[in-house]
């Protein structure tokens, strides 16, 4: 494959173009592990921060029932206030159930906890009521205010103690986050930084690569256009883009000649300068040697007979020499 000028521009913007997909593509992913961790701090964690608050209301809500049961002067009293306490137990064990589903391991250790205590807790209120409904509140109000007491205590530390779990992890998850869109932030610079040496990198090559062969072949034509007009000068460019192809063109002879500066209207004489008159007789005879080389290079395959018919050298407006034709093809050939 031949790498032109324009595929050469063209794999830079590509290059560039990949490093900035790169780039979105990086910060992209950074940044939707932010937003999950950030989605399970407020939805998971928070939710649980919530229900540990909500299950220990509900565990004072059905502490103050039972209370009220005791103290309820008539049987109507104490069939309302232990219906209250079961739809507390009801809207606390489906708390807990939903704490469950969603908690760490050291959260359903502390659930099974507090299933085992309130267990416990509504053997000792059995107990009360089987006092009651036998007239003998005062030891169910002291069966309360002990074992019943100590084993209330216990559910409130329980869910005091998740509470202040929940509240670790919250900011332990927030100084992870903040750790993340630190670290995210900077390896984004990071790669932007790279992103925009190498696409510098890349503008250099292509435009060293566009310049320098050009450089090359403008010095060389001042050295032939200039006083040493020298026209066996090379040049060193192998680059096979079109600027090489050019060189290879010129190094190989390809002259075009443009019929209003350089042929008379017949098309069939060539005036071409070959020298200056501070030029030594070896520096005129290898110019004219170039020349007559590159005439016959670009002789047409369909011409028949001599090609080149005659040569004549002169100054600016002095009278011609006639040169040997064939002694010049001769010394090409050699």
């Amino acid at each position: 494959m031949r790498w032109t000028v324009g595929n050469k521009i063209a794999l830079g913007f590509l290059v560039v173009l990949l490093l900035m997909v790169g780039v979105s593509l990086i910060a992209s992913l950074r940044l939707s592990s932010m937003h999950t961790r950030f989605d399970d701090v407020t939805n998971v964690v928070a939710e649980r921060q919530l229900l540990a608050s909500l299950i220990n209301q509900d565990v004072l809500k059905i502490q103050r029932a039972e209370k009220n049961m005791l103290l309820a002067a008539t049987s109507e009293e104490t069939q309302k206030y232990e219906s209250n306490l079961i739809r507390y137990e009801e809207t606390m064990n489906d708390r807990l159930n939903t704490y469950y589903s969603i908690a760490t391991h050291e959260g359903r250790s502390d659930i099974d906890k507090i299933r085992k205590a309130y267990s416990d807790w509504k053997a000792v209120y059995q107990q009360e009521m089987e006092l009651i409904r036998k007239g003998e509140t005062a030891r169910a109000q002291e069966l309360s205010n002990g074992q019943g007491r100590v084993l209330a205590d216990e559910i409130e530390a329980i869910t005091a103690n998740m509470q202040d779990r929940n509240d670790q992890l919250m900011a332990e998850e927030q100084e992870v986050i903040e750790s993340n869109y630190i670290t995210s932030r900077n390896l984004i610079w990071a790669i932007l930084g790279v992103a925009i040496l190498v696409s510098i990198a890349v503008a250099f090559y292509i435009t060293r690569g566009i310049t320098r062969p050009l450089r090359m072949v403008v010095n060389r034509m001042n050295e032939i256009a200039g006083a040493a007009g020298d026209l066996t000068a090379t040049i060193a460019v192998k680059s096979k883009d079109e600027i090489g192809e050019m060189v290879k063109e010129i190094k190989a002879g390809r002259i075009e000649w443009s019929p209003s500066t350089r042929m008379d209207r017949s098309g069939a004489v060539l005036h071409v300068p070959v020298g200056k008159s501070s030029f030594s007789v070896d520096q005129l005879r290898d110019n004219i040697l170039v020349m007559v080389d590159a005439i016959l290079k670009v002789k047409p395959a369909a011409a028949k007979g001599k090609y080149l018919r005659s040569a004549s050298i002169s100054s600016t407006m002095g009278p011609g020499i006639k040169l040997d034709t064939q002694y010049l093809v001769g010394l090409l050939e050699k």
